[in-house]
Formats: structure tokens, sequence, C-alpha cells
């Protein structure tokens, strides 16, 4: 069961700046260690838009380690997370056991992340109502409403 060999899991978001803390539980501090997000697996996950499993993580040239890591992990798998076709962020599942994700273990990381992406994307149309709302209050009181966001639908 995937419960036994998960150590932990991440979701991850690009800054405007290109970088990405490293998972909380993996650093000292987020402070500590940035990376840019195309140095990392999740790099891949992002910029390609697929999801990635790494059943060996000292064995593939793409995974580059965190010095300041607490803790070594052995297999990971870093899927993207969307807000309807443009990707928002990866969801970051590592464990410190190789090989640790069989099929049934990808399926259902799979399913969280769908799960994920719809809570962003309701997330993301709650502010917009929640600006709705601003808007057409600010209407009532004689302002010219502008919504935020309006040109991002």
């Amino acid at each position: 069961a995937i419960s036994a060999r998960l150590v932990s899991f991440a979701v991850q978001s690009a800054r405007a700046d290109g970088s990405a803390p490293s998972a909380p539980s993996h650093a000292r501090s987020s402070r500590e260690s940035r990376a840019r997000i195309d140095e990392t697996m999740a790099g891949v996950a992002f910029r390609t838009g697929e999801f990635v499993s790494c059943p060996d993580v000292d064995a593939d040239e793409r995974f580059a380690a965190n010095p300041n890591a607490t803790r070594s992990f052995k297999s990971l798998i870093s899927i993207p997370l969307r807000i309807g076709t443009e990707v928002v962020g990866t969801f970051n599942v590592v464990s410190t056991y190789e090989d640790a994700f069989d099929e049934a273990d990808m399926a259902f990381i799979r399913v969280v992340g769908s799960v994920l992406d719809v809570v962003l994307a309701s997330e993301k149309d709650a502010i917009r109502w929640e600006a709705y709302a601003e808007a057409q209050k600010g209407a009532d009181e004689g302002e010219d409403p502008e919504i935020e966001g309006e040109d991002d639908a």
C-alpha cells in the first residue's frame, strides 16, 4: 500500500522569478534552499505538463539532490496541477524506498492530482465571484464596476 512507502508529499507553485521552494520536509528551511524550478523533477512536470515518475533518483540524471536535505529519498512522482489548461504548479510525492510506487499507487496519485485541479479551479472561481460581488456592490453605490481577472476566463 502507498501509505507504507510514502515519506511525504508537497504542492509546489512557481514564483514569478521562476524559483520554487523545496518540499518543506526535505529542507531545513525553504529560505535556505531555493532551486530554480527548471532544475528539478517538478520542473520537468511543470514545463512538459506530463506525469513524471522516477523509480530510482540515483540512476536518473534529471534528479539533482537538495544539498540542504535533512532526509534523502529514492523515488518520486511529480504531476502537473492545472487550472483549465494552464499548468500552475506540481504535486510531488516521494519515498525513501527505491521503486516505491506501483501502477495502483500512480493511478491513485493521478486521482489526487485531478482533485487538486478541481480545488484550484474552484478557488479561482470563488475569487472571481468575490470580485464580482464587490464590483456589483460598487455599482449599486454608483461606481463603475471593474472585475479583477475578468479577462482570464
